[in-house]
C-alpha cells in the first residue's frame, strides 16, 4: 500500500502538471494536448486486456513496479530535455504511460487480490466483500492520498523553482523510492 501512496504521488507531477507545463512552455494548443491524452489512453489498453499475463511474463507485480518506477523516471526526465521547437516529441513519450499506470495499478490490483486469498477461511460473500474494501483501499490510497499530496507539493515546486525542478525531482524521487521499495521487499521475503 505504500506503493501506492509514493507512485501516486509522484505520478501528480505529470498528471497535475503536464499539461501546464506544455502550455505555458511550450505554447500548446487543447488539441495538442487532447492528443496526448488520446496517445496516453489508447497505450493503456493492452496492458489493462493483458494484464495477468503481462505480470506473469515478468515475474510478478514485484517486477512490474520495477519496471513501472524505471519507465517513470525515464519519462520525466525526458520531459525537461525536449527542445522548445519540439513538443511533438512529446507524443513519443506518452504511450509509456501505460507502463507507469496500468501496469502499476494492474500489479496493485493484483496483490490486493492476493490479500484476500491469502486471508483465507472466509464464507464466500465475506471474501467479495473483503476484496471490496481491500480494492477500495488500492483506490483511494493512489488517487486521494498519493494524488493528491503529489498535486499540492507539486504546485509548490513549479511555484518556486519551475517545471524542469518539478520533473527533475520527480525522478530523482522515484529511482530512491524504487531502490528503498526492492530493499523492503527482499526484506520481508526473508521474514
Amino acid at each position: 500500500m505504500l506503493n501506492l501512496l509514493v507512485t501516486g504521488y509522484h505520478v501528480a507531477y505529470v498528471e497535475s502538471y503536464l499539461y501546464a507545463y506544455l502550455t505555458v512552455k511550450y505554447g500548446s494548443q487543447t488539441s495538442f494536448l487532447g492528443l496526448c491524452i488520446l496517445t496516453m489512453t489508447i497505450s493503456e489498453i493492452p496492458i489493462f486486456v493483458k494484464s495477468h499475463q503481462i505480470i506473469s511474463y515478468l515475474g510478478g507485480t514485484g517486477n512490474c513496479y520495477l519496471l513501472s518506477h524505471t519507465i517513470y523516471i525515464i519519462r520525466v526526465y525526458l520531459y525537461t530535455l525536449i527542445p522548445l521547437s519540439r513538443p511533438n516529441l512529446f507524443l513519443l513519450l506518452e504511450p509509456s504511460h501505460a507502463l507507469v499506470f496500468s501496469l502499476m495499478m494492474c500489479s496493485a490490483v493484483e496483490d490486493g487480490r492476493d490479500i484476500v486469498e491469502r486471508e483465507g477461511g472466509m464464507e464466500e460473500g465475506k471474501k467479495e466483500h473483503f476484496n471490496a474494501k481491500v480494492q477500495a483501499y488500492v483506490r483511494n490510497i493512489y488517487y486521494c492520498l498519493g494524488l493528491g499530496l503529489g498535486s499540492l507539493v507539486g504546485g509548490l515546486i513549479v511555484g518556486r523553482w519551475g517545471y524542469e525542478v518539478l520533473f527533475r525531482s520527480g525522478a530523482v524521487g522515484m529511482t530512491v523510492w524504487a531502490f528503498v521499495r526492492v530493499g523492503l521487499e527482499r526484506k520481508l521475503k526473508k521474514w
